[in-house]
C-alpha cells in the first residue's frame, strides 16, 4: 500500500510468518564474509538474502563454506556437492562461464536457504537462486541445490569470492520453528 518499513540493523525483527532477523554483514572490499553466531537449534531453516554483492575481481565464482568449530577453520576438503552432483571443496553460488564481473553496474543480489545445520539427522542443504551481471556486461541468472556431505553441526558459514575481494551486504535471517 505504499508504506514504508525501516528494518534495524542489530536485534531480533520478525517478518511477518516467522522470519527473524540474525545478523547482517557489510564488507567493503573484504576477503570473505563470516556468520560466526546465530546458527542455533532455535530454526530449522536459515536465509542469506545477498544485495549490490560486487567483486574486485573479474570473472569469479562466490563460494560458500561451513564451519564446524566456530569459524576458527571452515572445511575445505571435497566434502561438497555442487548443483552438477560433483564432489568440491566449496559450495559455489555463481558458477563458471557465467562468473561474476566487476566491470561498472555487475553486481549480484541472491537468497539462499539452508537446512540441516544444526542437526546430526541430516547433511546441510543450500538451495536459492541469484541474478547477477557476467562478465561482459549482460543480466543472468541460476537456481542451486547443492549440499555439505556430513552429518556434523554446523555452527559458522563463510561467503568468500574465488579471487579478491567483495563489497556488498548479506543479511542472516532465521525462520521461526513455531
Amino acid at each position: 500500500d505504499g508504506a514504508t518499513i525501516t528494518v534495524p540493523t542489530s536485534g531480533t525483527f520478525t517478518l511477518g510468518s516467522g522470519w527473524s532477523f540474525i545478523s547482517s554483514v557489510t564488507s567493503s572490499t573484504a576477503s570473505e564474509a563470516v556468520f560466526t553466531s546465530g546458527i542455533t537449534t532455535a530454526y530449522d531453516v536459515y536465509v542469506f538474502v545477498m544485495s549490490d554483492l560486487r567483486a574486485s575481481n573479474d570473472g569469479v565464482e562466490i563460494n560458500m563454506q561451513v564451519s564446524t568449530d566456530g569459524g576458527s577453520a571452515y572445511i575445505s576438503t571435497s566434502t561438497y556437492s555442487t548443483n552438477e552432483g560433483s564432489a568440491a571443496a566449496a559450495m559455489v553460488i555463481t558458477t563458471s562461464p557465467a562468473a561474476l564481473g566487476n566491470a561498472t553496474g555487475e553486481a549480484m543480489m541472491g537468497i539462499f536457504y539452508m537446512g540441516g545445520a544444526t542437526t546430526t539427522n541430516t547433511f546441510t542443504y543450500v538451495t536459492g537462486s541469484s541474478g547477477f551481471s557476467p562478465t561482459g556486461g549482460t543480466a543472468g541468472g541460476q537456481q542451486t541445490g547443492m549440499g555439505y556431505l556430513a552429518t556434523t553441526v554446523v555452527n559458522a558459514i563463510r561467503f568468500y569470492p574465488s579471487a579478491g575481494t567483495i563489497t556488498g551486504t548479506i543479511r542472516m535471517y532465521g525462520i521461526n520453528n513455531t
